[in-house]
């Protein structure tokens, strides 16, 4: 059973605190990480051109893989799955994986790979189903990270700690993405120093990587550390410039901040509009209705795109109607 009692619970959470610290070789806070983060991995125009060439890779592979497999070799077969990535791949994964599997009942490869396609195209319940027969049947540890991650996108949060807990047990917390997905769990939890750690641990895995700052600038600005959220969103960028949600989140953070200036210089409608629209949400929440009916109608004037979204939140701060 992946489930544990409260106080054994208590303790994992404390241990993957801990050891997460440890892989960070302790940068244990935003500012120890921001200060340090630079001189350990300078950016480089080798790194930012890698990993822009990366992205037309799987979908030139997954090309050539729909090739005609009844007349490939089994092994032929397995070779070309296992040059093929969930994601822009799936359509030949679903294509040629059954091909596989029919000749080798057994492939994990196959299993895993169909698994993650239904992840990818949120079939949730299919890809649960997968990963639970591949737990039955192999001790392959990517099943546990594929079922915590599907259940971490069903908002299912607790179960999807414990499974991500016991998948970095058995991977000695090396996965970047396994530790970004279990901030995101402990964050949606409140477990904000667990989440912490385990953001800042992802991104120190893998620093060409954004997302997991992101994700923490995230965590931050819903607790109003605006400081420690712009510098997080700020690194993010830094390591995946074309990380768009990264500035824009940004500048919404500069705007909660009171900084109006800087979170609209520069600002595309659409984002100027979002500032605005996250500005009133800021303002309803906090029951100061004029502040958000103004920052509303501000969202509508500077964007069509987000019309119906700003809109809707101009209703919802408008004074209740007396009987």
């Amino acid at each position: 059973m992946l489930r544990t009692t409260t106080h054994n619970m208590a303790g994992l959470r404390a241990a993957v605190s801990t050891l997460a610290l440890l892989a960070m070789s302790a940068c244990a806070s935003i500012e120890q990480y921001a200060a340090d983060f630079e001189a350990r991995w300078p950016v480089t125009a080798e790194t930012l051109g890698t990993a822009r060439s990366e992205k037309s890779a799987p979908e030139a592979v997954a090309t050539a893989a729909l090739s005609d497999t009844q007349t490939d070799s089994l092994a032929v077969r397995k070779a070309k799955l296992e040059k093929l990535t969930p994601g822009s791949s799936c359509r030949a994964i679903y294509d040629l994986a059954p091909s596989v599997l029919n000749d080798d009942k057994s492939n994990t490869d196959a299993r895993l790979k169909l698994a993650a396609c239904d992840y990818e195209t949120r079939d949730l319940a299919s890809a649960r189903a997968r990963y639970r027969e591949l737990m039955k049947a192999d001790a392959d540890p990517r099943a546990l990270k594929g079922l915590g991650l599907t259940e971490l996108r069903d908002g299912r949060y607790d179960t999807a700690l414990d499974l991500l807990k016991s998948y970095n047990s058995k991977t000695g917390q090396s996965d970047w993405q396994a530790m970004n997905a279990l901030g995101f769990a402990e964050d949606q939890l409140g477990n904000t120093l667990e989440a912490e750690a385990a953001y800042l641990a992802a991104a120190t895995l893998s620093p060409g990587h954004g997302a997991p700052m992101n994700n923490l600038g995230m965590m931050y600005m819903r607790v109003a550390r605006y400081d420690d959220a712009i510098r997080s969103f700020s690194l993010a960028l830094n390591r995946q410039p074309d990380l768009d949600i990264a500035g824009l989140n940004r500048r919404i953070a500069y705007g909660l901040k009171g900084e109006t200036g800087k979170a609209l210089s520069g600002a595309s409608e659409k984002e100027r509009s979002a500032v605005y629209n996250s500005l009133g949400a800021d303002a309803l929440s906090r029951g100061d209705r004029q502040t958000a009916q103004k920052m509303f109608r501000k969202a509508l004037d500077s964007s069509p795109v987000f019309y119906e979204n700003a809109y809707a939140n101009l209703e919802r701060a408008a004074p209740p109607k007396l009987n």
